[in-house]
């Protein structure tokens, strides 16, 4: 029977950053903002435990029961406090890594080891060559797994925040996708209105040609031609000036004009809005074009009218 050299340093540091990897991938899946000493010091019982599979005196440590105390432990250390309930929803985030990223580097090791020698080895015997490179394998997909889930979770929170909305003036009107943005508190000075920004382009056809040209030859920050062009028309009442600090400027002004209306919602719920404002954002909303408008939250007040 072959004899195996075993570095516990290298197999105790292996583990470390292993069990850093999972348990930082079990607060991505659980979007808890964690101390990065903590994660390690959870990572760090784990590795401890290790010691287990070379010390045969604490081989009565190798039970299921002991194994899933270690991982509540594991756990608990990182993360707690927690609810009970978000703690085993934590846990589960800590298995599911654990499966994911134990998997990486065993079929890491598997691809690169040539003929039987996987098999004939034992799938318990350590392999300095091969190991290494399932722990990178692994890291790395840890963070492509972070990144999948956290954009997962952003479509999916964006899903369930989206409206229609249908904008009406002059008895012309448009409908795109808006975006519940909870964080638009956007009102309009002189009648505290709230403020809808909707892109110039979703819109564009309800304007002015004035107006239009204005958005078409970046003259917005041409204050004179802006008073020129708001001034002695017979819509020149509809649109005002809205300051804002946000949309990528520290300070602005936007342009806006009160709608004849606004509808959102669904055909089962749908409302209607006439004490809005709308706002004109020359740029893009969304890289992806997913939506084109973000609506105030007051906007989905029931009482809003």
């Amino acid at each position: 029977m072959p004899a195996y050299v075993v570095y516990l340093d290298q197999v105790m540091l292996g583990n470390l950053v292993m069990n850093y990897a999972i348990l930082w991938s079990t607060a991505r899946f659980g979007r808890i903002n964690i101390a990065k000493w903590r994660l390690f010091a959870g990572a760090g019982l784990g590795s401890l435990y290790t010691l287990a599979l070379f010390l045969p005196r604490w081989n009565s440590l190798l039970t299921v029961s002991c194994k899933f105390t270690v991982s509540v432990l594991m756990v608990f250390i990182a993360f707690a406090p927690l609810r009970l309930k978000r703690f085993f929803q934590v846990l589960a985030y800590f298995y599911l890594s654990s499966f994911i990223l134990g998997g990486v580097v065993l079929g890491c090791m598997y691809f690169l080891r040539s003929g039987n020698s996987f098999f004939n080895s034992g799938l318990g015997s350590p392999s300095k060559e091969y190991f290494g490179y399932g722990i990178a394998l692994a890291l790395v997909v840890a963070w492509i797994m972070g990144k999948i889930f956290e954009l997962a979770r952003k479509k999916a929170f964006q899903d369930t925040c989206k409206a229609s909305l249908l904008v009406r003036l002059w008895g012309s009107s448009v409908e795109l996708e808006a975006l519940v943005d909870t964080g638009n508190s956007l009102t309009d000075p002189l009648s505290q209105h709230p403020v809808i920004i909707v892109e110039y382009k979703a819109i564009k056809e309800l304007l002015p040609p004035p107006i239009q040209n204005l958005f078409d030859k970046d003259n917005l920050s041409d204050f004179a031609l802006l008073h020129d062009t708001l001034s002695g028309n017979k819509w020149s009442e509809r649109f005002r000036l809205i300051p804002f600090q946000s949309l990528g400027r520290s300070d602005g002004l936007l342009l806006g004009f009160r709608p004849d209306e606004i509808i959102t919602g669904a055909d089962d719920r749908k409302k209607l809005v006439r004490k809005v404002v709308v706002g004109i954002y020359p740029g893009r909303l969304d890289a992806n074009d997913s939506y084109h408008a973000l609506l105030h939250p007051l906007i989905m007040d029931e009482h809003a009218a």
